[in-house]
C-alpha cells in the first residue's frame, strides 16, 4: 500500500515545521514516507534551522527532500555557472524583501556549502508506485504528443519541475477538453506544491481556510506558508486523502 506524508513550501518555518512533524509522528512511526517537495528557505524568520533540518532529514530512510525554485535561485547565485548568473540570482535575492532571511544563511560559509552540496543531488522529481511528486508538477500539455511516458519526461526541463506556474490551470483546461483522455492516459497522479491551494481550489473562499487542491489524477499540497496569514500543511496520502495543518505563526511571542 502506498503511503506518504507529503509537505512543500516550508518557507523559514522552523517552528512551524517541527510542530507539523510532532503532529505526523504517528504516521512516520508507522512506515510513513516522508515527502519534501522543495521551497525549504525564506520569508520566514528561520531559513538557517530549517537548512539544518532539511540536512539531517536527508540522511534518513524513508525521506525524500525534493528541489525546488528557492533551491534553484540560491544554487545559481552562489554555485554559477559563469559571473553573470551569479550576478542576475544575487540581485534577486537582495531585491526582494522574502529573501533576506536567507543572508543568516549565506553569512554561515560552512552551513552554505553543505546546503549546496544538498541542492546538487536533490532530484526534480520522484516516482514512486502511481504517484509522481515534483515541486511544480508537470507539463500536462506535451502528453498529446509523445509517444510513451519515457518520452514525456525527456521532453521536460528543470524550468517545468521548479518554475511551472500555470500546472494547475493546464491541467484543468486540459482536463476539461478531454477528461477521459487526462484521467485515463496519463499513468500517474500528479503530486506538486509551488502555487498555494486557496488561488487554485475554487472551492476556498475565505482567505483563512486551507485544503488540498484535489482533482482527479492531481494533489497539491502547498498551503501557503510563504504569507504571514497562511498555514504549513502535511497531506497523507494513503487509501483515503487526509491533513494536517498548522497555522504560521501559531508560536509568534518566541520571536518577539
Amino acid at each position: 500500500m502506498s503511503r506518504y506524508i507529503v509537505i512543500a513550501g516550508i518557507h523559514g518555518r522552523y517552528d512551524e515545521f517541527e510542530h507539523l512533524l510532532d503532529k505526523c509522528a504517528d504516521y512516520l512511526r508507522a512506515g510513513y514516507k516522508l515527502v519534501l517537495l522543495g521551497d525549504y528557505l525564506g520569508y520566514g524568520k528561520q531559513s538557517k534551522e530549517v537548512a539544518k533540518k532539511i540536512l539531517e532529514l536527508a540522511d534518513m530512510e524513508r525521506v525524500i527532500v525534493l528541489k525546488g525554485h528557492w533551491e534553484d535561485i540560491l544554487y545559481r547565485a552562489y554555485r554559477p555557472e559563469s559571473i553573470h548568473e551569479s550576478e542576475k540570482y544575487k540581485k534577486i535575492i537582495i531585491n526582494k524583501r522574502s529573501y533576506l532571511p536567507l543572508f543568516e544563511l549565506v553569512d554561515d560559509k560552512k552551513l552554505l556549502e553543505e546546503y549546496l552540496d544538498l541542492i546538487e543531488q536533490m532530484k526534480l522529481y520522484h516516482i514512486d508506485n502511481k504517484y509522481l511528486f515534483a515541486h511544480s508538477g508537470v507539463d500536462f500539455r506535451m502528453w498529446r504528443n509523445c509517444l510513451s511516458f519515457d518520452m514525456f519526461l525527456l521532453n521536460h526541463t528543470e524550468s517545468h519541475f521548479l518554475w511551472n506556474n500555470s500546472f494547475y490551470d493546464d491541467y484543468l483546461r486540459e482536463y476539461f477538453t478531454d477528461k477521459d483522455f487526462i484521467r485515463k492516459s496519463f499513468p500517474y497522479t500528479v503530486v506538486a506544491g509551488h502555487v498555494p491551494t486557496y488561488k487554485i481550489n475554487p472551492a476556498i473562499r475565505n482567505f483563512y481556510e486551507y485544503a488540498p487542491f484535489v482533482w482527479e489524477n492531481v494533489i497539491g499540497v502547498d498551503f501557503g506558508a510563504s504569507s504571514k496569514h497562511g498555514r504549513l500543511g502535511a497531506v497523507i496520502i494513503r487509501d483515503a486523502l487526509s491533513y494536517i495543518s498548522v497555522k504560521v505563526g501559531f508560536n509568534e511571542k518566541k520571536w518577539d
